[in-house]
């Protein structure tokens, strides 16, 4: 009973390195296969039709050998996006970041986290600079709230659900009702604002990005210290925001 959880890793490792074979080989037939993966024969078959089964392998009805199914061309888009998010989103921060003489910063969801994919700093001596990788959880600051205002409302639900939310700073929203209506008002509008949700004296705007079948995969949006970001400059930075989110969502499919 001790060794069955190991026998699952060791089963599950060779079933990865499997699929791997077809790089180098694009047809294998199943004593092929065994002898790449130094398994008996009826191993390897009993690999081969799970995978069949699953649409991950397809047999060659002449030669009885198996190729890569198309079920894995479903990994192709979730796996290209982020460089896709990159590539588009870049021109539009280095304008935005023009227009604003502020630090822009593109987020790519990750599961209930946002990861700073791309950042275009300020050129001013105070200025917000995060670092490429760092992730907040999504119920904090501007960038993270622009996508979790507009995920489906039972991952919403789920994600108020999930347990205490992290604090950061006094003003993080922590409060799931609180957050909630924070949510809805985002909806509304169109856009996040946050101040010092994240880090102390910044404060920033953000817009959701959508991805062809609708759903939000990122945000863009501009940081900057509090004593900049005023009311006033606000209503000055949103429309901009919004313009190349949007413009940005027109390019990954989003009609």
């Amino acid at each position: 009973m001790r060794d069955k959880p190991q026998n699952a890793i060791a089963s599950l490792q060779k079933g990865v390195d499997l699929l791997f074979l077809f790089v180098d080989s694009p047809t294998l037939g199943v004593r092929e296969i065994a002898d790449r993966l130094h398994v008996p024969v009826s191993t390897a078959y009993r690999f081969v039709r799970t995978f069949r089964d699953k649409g991950l392998l397809e047999q060659d009805p002449v030669t009885r050998k198996y190729q890569l199914g198309l079920r894995l061309l479903s990994l192709e888009a979730p796996i290209l996006r982020p460089l896709d998010v990159r590539r588009i989103g870049l021109p539009h921060m280095e304008v935005l970041a023009q227009y604003c003489q502020e630090t822009v910063q593109l987020t790519l969801r990750r599961g209930f986290q946002g990861v700073i994919i791309e950042v275009v700093e300020s050129p001013e001596p105070l200025r917000v600079a995060p670092a490429r990788g760092q992730s907040v959880p999504l119920h904090s600051g501007a960038l993270a709230k622009a996508i979790l205002a507009f995920l489906p409302k039972p991952e919403i639900d789920r994600y108020l659900a999930s347990g205490p939310l992290q604090r950061f700073t006094p003003d993080t929203i922590t409060d799931p009702t609180h957050l909630d209506r924070e949510l809805a008002r985002i909806r509304k509008r169109g856009y996040a604002v946050s101040r010092q949700e994240v880090v102390l004296g910044a404060g920033g705007v953000a817009a959701p990005i959508f991805d062809s079948t609708g759903q939000v995969i990122a945000s863009i949006g501009v940081s900057a210290p509090l004593q900049r970001l005023t009311a006033a400059r606000i209503v000055e930075t949103v429309p901009e925001v919004l313009r190349h989110a949007e413009k940005m969502s027109a390019e990954l499919g989003r009609r």
